[in-house]
């Protein structure tokens, strides 16, 4: 077999998991998001993830899904992803049903 094919062949599929974990991510935030009604945004970046709280300050009533029992599955997702792809890096914000918004 090719090597430069082979690479080629690794680095697509490594491109295509990438992309599924992001859709993943924001998919299942997005389902926390509309099944919580006291969650406004989704914010994750430079390594971290959290909701805003409607009404409240980003930097004082933010939740991290670390810090509730009910976010325990997507927490844990997070950190198997973040564990294989970095996940947290990639930024991305977003309400239930607003556009994903990945400049800021």
């Amino acid at each position: 077999m090719d090597k430069r094919k082979t690479v080629r062949i690794i680095n697509d599929l490594l491109e295509r998991a990438n992309d599924l974990a992001v859709q993943l991510v924001e998919s299942e935030a997005r389902k926390m998001l509309r099944g919580h009604s006291n969650l406004d945004e989704f914010i994750m970046a430079m390594g971290s993830a959290f909701f805003t709280v409607k009404g409240g300050d980003i930097a004082r009533d933010s939740i991290c899904p670390y810090d509730r029992q009910y976010m325990k599955s997507f927490d844990e997702m997070l950190d198997d992803l973040n564990e294989q792809f970095k996940i947290c890096g990639f930024p991305m914000r977003f309400t239930a049903y607003g556009e994903k918004i990945t400049d800021w």
